[in-house]
């Protein structure tokens, strides 16, 4: 089962509206998606919340001018498959106006103290850390059930290296960076930074973005994957092409630090994955891999 085929079903997951056989699959893909495990957790808990609401009901012609005023808007792009399905359902009228609060923090541009505070605690995790292995894996446009790793990058102590696609490779140290060997990929000047401290932010440039115009930061409930408890960090944005973009990074709740990441779009309505990150913390790193 892909991303796209599991968010379909999601709604109706929750709903109790699957088959057996539709809740297995989708259930065994849960344990082995953090992503997918991450929504499917955001709608629960709005569906929990809306269920536990009243159910006086708003006159049919006020739901269907709000809900018509919704499509129309500018951001109703943005509303995910939760408030839409929640808004064409008959829930009550106290739901409904849950629905339009919801609707409403979902379209703030800002981000949330929360989460603000989320991602200064893993930024300060990872400033700790004695080494730091990061790896990115980019999905082909022209084959998506294939990847190549776009960055790779090394720290320890002092020492840095910065792996681009394609082909190229850079040495990181104080003094700023020496690109050793120079193919089609550009590492950025401000790369050196990482060598005097270690931060999330600097090493996702042209990946994601935690920060800036349009950015906003999540930081919704746990969830289960593979048998373990994760906290989650997303952080929205949106494509050259005005597409929303979101990535989610799990994050070790004993050490607040990230252990994987993935880059989505949404296409066509569907969220679909963009690129994939697998992080690394306090492990020994070969020296051989500085000696370019």
């Amino acid at each position: 089962m892909n991303h796209s085929r599991a968010s379909e079903m999601m709604n109706a997951f929750l709903d109790g509206e699957l088959t057996n056989a539709e809740a297995r699959e989708l259930q065994a893909h849960l344990e082995e998606c953090g992503s997918c495990n991450a929504e499917v957790a955001e709608l629960r808990h709005l569906t929990g919340d809306l269920h536990s609401l009243g159910a006086q009901h708003a006159p049919t012609a006020l739901r269907s001018r709000v809900i018509d005023a919704i499509a129309e808007s500018s951001g109703a792009g943005r509303l995910n498959s939760a408030f839409a399905t929640a808004a064409r359902r008959r829930v009550g009228w106290a739901a409904f106006a849950a629905v339009l609060i919801l609707v409403a923090l979902f379209l703030w541009p800002h981000s949330n103290t929360y989460a603000e505070n989320a991602l200064a605690k893993t930024d300060a995790a990872i400033a700790q850390a004695s080494t730091v292995h990061m790896i990115c894996k980019w999905y082909r446009p022209e084959n998506r059930r294939e990847t190549f790793t776009q960055r790779e990058i090394w720290l320890a102590g002092p020492r840095g290296r910065w792996d681009e696609a394609v082909g190229t490779s850079a040495v990181l140290d104080s003094t700023g960076v020496l690109v050793v060997r120079k193919g089609s990929g550009a590492v950025p000047s401000s790369a050196s930074v990482l060598v005097q401290h270690h931060s999330l932010e600097p090493m996702l440039i042209g990946l994601a973005k935690l920060h800036g115009a349009g950015v906003r930061l999540e930081h919704p409930a746990p969830v289960m994957w593979q048998g373990r408890t994760y906290d989650v960090l997303v952080s929205r944005d949106r494509d050259k092409d005005g597409s929303l973009l979101r990535t989610i990074f799990m994050l070790d709740p004993s050490t607040a630090l990230p252990t994987h990441g993935e880059v989505q779009k949404q296409v066509d309505g569907r969220w679909e994955p963009e690129a994939l990150m697998n992080f690394e913390f306090n492990k020994q790193i070969d020296q051989s891999v500085f000696s370019l």
